[in-house]
Formats: structure tokens, C-alpha cells, sequence
């Protein structure tokens, strides 16, 4: 819901420290502007020294800040990032660098917490950018452990919306000192006076959430991620020779504690991300808890259960690596404090712990909220199954859809109520609709319950009846020219359509049986008059996750590369009915 300002107050501006800077959402010019490289090398080139290291070789963690960019959708925060990135002289290649993820740059959204590291002013800064949907709040909660410090951005014409309550929740819950962004304050509809509303909101959020005094004198800045720049003070556009990030970096630097390290301890790391390499395998990426690790050392993996600390396999660290900018380089050593990716052992996951061989005790693994709605993956049984699609069979399902819960803690996924097939349990539509796009090639069958609540009686009807094929082939244009009056098409001339097969939604609540596939009889009289000329309206086409908040609980969602359908359970007209008759247990 978006609630333009939560928590309004009358309550006047607390005084305190404040740090202003201004952000903008991403513009397709921004990047491209010949301005910018300018700005950001020159600035880079005086300031972006490089870290200073202990003599044994690994950084020294009192120069390390880690922090968190958290936000509400669309306020901007991959849009800084670049702009972060640039600022301390990162190569970067094209605009919203840090969503690597192809279907993320499809979609304008940030969909996976992603961890990269810059230098400035001889300081580390390990930065993670995160999601602000809640349905993807795990990736948040995952990678919250792994740093100290937060900052977040809220739009300075929007204010605190809904889910920037739900991101600011976690980062206080885990105790990090926040810093507030108020963004886009170039926008004409934004002033000075409009800001310190949402700056009194915002603390007045803070507050609600339960916050700590040390977490209440938060440093405000405001800015412009589109511009590029940052000011201390109030502006809607600074001088030429003040337009960087300069401000914003150094109050991460001078607000956000360095980690609690302790180099001579053993190495323990929690395992927080991670992915796979053709050439490497799993690779691990999590912040070093105590200790140095060097490649060669030999190490293990723990899992804690119920019943105690389990070792899940022994090994050795092939290759340490880290992200710096957007490219991922090779490091011999890492030490307590810092966030590092590591390659060499095979069988640890995410909220596993990788430590010393002669650490026996698993570091506590995170807390995740519950899902609160399922979905049940099957293998396609329509008449058109395995045109599109290559794997085909369950198992081959079963496999792809434990490899992605792997790497995504937010999600389980059980067996289901079918044979060959899985219920996955996730945070909401959105998240399933991206994991079932991920997934996409092998079809799936769908139900979404209100789990985890009490029965609160009959919903009612949320839609109307729908239009049920009763043939096989072909859709005509002769056919669908009388089923319009009927109600609004999901196909088009030319689409093939099967018995069972849902091709539009009925004007009336009730379901009903058409013939899509009809031709036009031919004689060999020709009749008077011309030929008639068929014109229809365009057919409403429904993407993944409109057809997974549209679906009922007696229909399924067949999904292929290529294409997304609607249908029965039941495909055969007699079925259907007589299971509609059959009395519930």
C-alpha cells in the first residue's frame, strides 16, 4: 500500500548532529554524460588511496567499514551505488552495475543482496546492496550479520513508505548504527521544509521500531543519486567543485564502527552467499568472524542442528577472492573483519559455518521471518507438454528447485501432495513469480492458501468465471468473433489451444465452456455480398505473476520458455464436474 508519509508527528525537529546529501533516482543520460567521468576521476584519483594492511599481510580491520544500502522500492539505492562506485574510481560498465542478474535489468529491480568493496582515503568500504521488496526480505535478513553500519535512503517526496519500515526493522533489530539519505531532493515538488517533515518521520519510525539511543543520533545527509553529488548542507545544487560523494563517504567512514576483529584467534567465517563456478564450484562469500585465512590453509565445514555441531566436510581454501568495483580479484589472505568469497570446498551451504580444523563449534546462524504462501511445482501434463521445455521429467525438477532453495534461504521446498511433484514456500507473489521465472522451462502446477493465520470464514468471489476450451487445435479468428461478447480473450488467431485449456474470463461469475478452435463451414455456393472482415480486440496477455495472483485454487499455471497458460486440474469436462461435486473431507 503506498501510504505516502507513516507516522506523522507534531512533534518539532530533535536537535542533532546532522550531515545532509542529496540522491535522485537512475536516469538512462546519467551514466552517459561526458561529465561524470570527469567528476568522479578527479575526485577518485586524490582520495581513493588504498587501505593500509598489517605485516601479516591482511587488512588492518580498524580501516574496514561494512555497510548496508537499504530502501524502499525504487528510492534509489542502486542508483548510489553506482554512483559510490564511481566516486572511488570503479570502472563501471553500465548503468545499475550491481544487478548483475540479467532478469533484474529486465525488470528494474533488485532481486539478490550483492557485496562489493572500495577503496577511500586508505579505508576499505565493503558495501552490500539489498533489496527492497519485502517478499524479498530474506536476502536482507542474510546479509545483515555481515556488517556494522546501514544507510538508509528514503525518497525526500515520498517519505518512509512500507517497506522502508520493514528494512529499517532488521537493520536495527542487528544493532547497526544507521545513517539517513534523504534522496531525490532536486525534484522541484521537494524544499528544505519538506525535508525536515520527513526527517522528523523518520525519527519518529526509529523510535517505534525500538531503536537505542547510540542508534537515535543518526547522521542526516541529503542528495541526488542522479547528479551525482552530495552536500552537507541543504541544496539544490551545489558548486561545480562539490558535486561527488565525497560527504557520504566520509561519514560512513567517520559513523560506522570498525568490526570487532580479533586476528589471533582461529579462523571462523559465516557463510552468507552463495554461488557456483563452472571451474570452482560452490563458492562461499561471508565476513571472516576471527582469524586469517590464506589459501592452502586446510579447513572444514559445520552445520549446527537441534541435536549439536556436525561436520559436513573437510578441505582446503583453493582460491580467496573478492569483489572490488564490479570486478572479482584474487587475494592471498584475509583477516577477521573483512568480507571475502572463497573456492575449495563443496558440500557447505548458506548459514553453514567454514572455520580452522581444529574449531569444532558452528557460529549462530541467522533468524528468518516465515513464508507465508506455497506453491506446488509438478511436471507438465497438458497435450502441448514437451515442445517447449528440454527437462521434462520429475526429478529433473525436483533438482533445479532444490539447487535455487540452496541459495536462497527465504524459501523451502518440500515434497508435495502429488507424486513428482514439490510445494515451495516463499514470502509472497512476487518472489515466487521471480523464483518460478529462474526455474522456468519445465512447467508447474500452482495453488496460493492463506497458511500460517486462522480460518476467518469464506472470501467471497475475487473474480469472475472463466472461458474453458473444449477443442483442440488451432484458435480462429471466425471462433473468438462471437465468444467476445462473451467476456475479455487471454489468446489470439493462431495460438493453439487444448481440452481443459482457460482462453478468457467470462462476464458472468460462472465458468463456462467454449469452442476456440470453431472454423467457418465452407460450401461451394458461393453467397452474395463480400467476404466479412474480422477485427478483434487485442487478447489481455498475462505475465508470470499476474497469472499467479489471478489463478484459482482449481486451476493450474503451465509455464514454459516460451510461453505462460492457464488451465483446469481437471482437463476433461466430465471430471471437472464431478469433482466440483464431490463432497469435501
Amino acid at each position: 500500500m503506498a501510504a505516502a508519509l507513516l507516522l506523522r508527528s507534531l512533534r518539532p525537529s530533535v536537535s542533532r548532529a546532522h550531515i545532509h546529501l542529496l540522491s535522485h533516482a537512475s536516469s538512462p543520460t546519467a551514466l552517459g554524460s561526458p561529465l561524470l567521468p570527469r567528476l568522479y576521476s578527479s575526485a577518485a584519483a586524490s582520495t581513493a588511496a588504498s587501505p593500509v594492511f598489517t605485516p601479516g599481510g591482511v587488512m588492518d580491520p580498524s580501516r574496514i567499514r561494512n555497510v548496508a544500502v537499504i530502501a524502499h522500492v525504487d528510492h534509489g539505492k542502486t542508483t548510489l551505488m553506482d554512483r559510490l562506485l564511481r566516486q572511488c574510481g570503479a570502472d563501471i560498465p553500465h548503468e545499475r552495475a550491481m544487478d548483475s542478474i540479467s532478469l533484474e535489468r529486465e525488470r528494474g529491480i533488485t532481486i539478490a543482496s550483492k557485496v562489493t568493496s572500495v577503496s577511500w582515503k586508505e579505508n576499505e568500504l565493503n558495501m552490500v546492496d539489498t533489496p527492497g521488496h519485502a517478499d524479498f526480505g530474506g536476502e536482507v535478513e542474510r546479509v545483515v550479520g555481515m556488517v556494522e553500519g546501514a544507510v538508509l535512503v528514503v525518497d525526500a517526496g515520498e517519505g518512509p513508505l512500507a517497506q522502508t519500515k520493514f528494512v529499517l526493522s532488521k537493520a536495527l533489530k542487528y544493532g547497526l548504527r544507521p545513517i539517513l539519505l534523504l534522496n531525490k531532493v532536486d525534484r522541484p515538488s521537494v524544499s528544505e521544509e519538506t525535508c525536515d517533515e520527513v526527517e522528523s518521520l523518520v525519527f519518529d519510525l526509529f523510535a517505534n521500531l525500538g531503536a537505542t539511543e547510540e542508534q537515535l543520533d543518526f547522521p542526516v545527509l541529503y542528495a541526488s543519486a542522479k547528479e551525482g553529488w552530495a552536500s552537507l548542507t541543504f541544496t539544490k545544487s551545489p558548486p561545480d567543485n562539490a558535486k561527488n560523494m565525497s560527504s557520504l563517504l566520509d561519514s560512513i567512514v567517520r559513523h560506522v564502527p570498525s568490526p570487532k576483529a580479533d586476528l589471533e584467534a582461529p579462523f571462523q567465517m559465516l557463510v552468507s552467499m552463495m554461488e557456483r563456478d563452472f571451474y570452482l564450484g560452490r563458492i562461499l562469500t561471508g565476513r571472516v568472524r576471527s582469524g586469517v585465512v590464506r589459501v592452502g590453509d586446510k579447513v572444514h565445514g559445520l552445520r549446527s542442528t537441534d541435536d549439536g555441531v556436525h561436520k559436513i566436510e573437510d578441505g582446503k581454501v583453493v582460491k580467496l577472492m573478492k569483489k572490488k568495483g564490479t570486478n572479482m580479484v584474487t587475494v592471498e589472505a584475509a583477516g577477521a573483519g573483512d568480507i571475502i568469497s572463497m573456492a575449495g570446498l563443496a558440500a557447505p551451504a548458506i548459514g553453514h559455518t567454514v572455520a580452522n580444523s581444529e574449531i569444532l563449534s558452528a557460529l549462530p546462524t541467522i533468524e528468518l521471518d516465515p513464508p507465508t504462501i506455497s506453491m506446488t511445482f509438478g511436471v507438465n501434463d497438458s497435450p502441448l507438454a514437451g515442445r517447449d521445455g528440454t527437462h521434462l521429467t520429475g526429478a529433473k525438477i525436483g533438482n533445479r528447485l532444490m539447487a535455487e532453495a540452496e541459495t536462497n534461504l527465504a524459501i523451502n521446498v518440500l515434497p508435495g501432495p502429488l507424486s513428482e511433484s514439490y510445494e515451495v514456500q516463499g514470502r509472497g507473489e512476487l518472489q515466487l513469480g521471480i523464483f518460478s521465472s529462474f526455474t522456468r522451462g519445465t512447467g508447474f502446477m500452482h495453488r496460493a492458501f492463506q497458511a500460517y493465520a486462522k480460518y476467518r470464514g469464506p472470501l467471497g468471489s475475487v473474480r469472475k468465471g472463466v472461458l474453458i476450451s473444449v477443442g483442440k487445435g488451432l484458435i480462429t479468428s471466425h471462433a473468438l468473433m462471437s465468444l467476445e461478447a462473451r467476456g475479455i480473450l487471454f489468446v489470439s488467431p493462431g495460438m493453439e489451444a487444448y481440452e481443459g485449456m482457460i482462453v478468457g474470463e467470462h462476464s458472468r461469475d460462472s465458468d463456462l465452456e467454449v469452442n476456440p478452435v470453431r472454423t467457418k463451414e465452407l460450401t461451394n455456393i458461393r453467397a452474395p455480398g463480400k467476404d466479412e472482415n474480422v477485427r478483434l480486440s487485442p487478447p489481455r496477455l498475462m505475465s508470470l505473476e499476474e497469472a499467479i495472483g489471478y489463478v484459482a485454487a482449481d486451476e493450474l499455471i503451465e509455464v514454459t520458455p516460451k510461453v505462460v497458460r492457464l488451465r483446469k486440474k481437471y482437463l476433461d469436462s466430465t471430471k471437472r464436474k464431478m469433482m466440483k461435486n464431490k463432497p469435501m473431507n
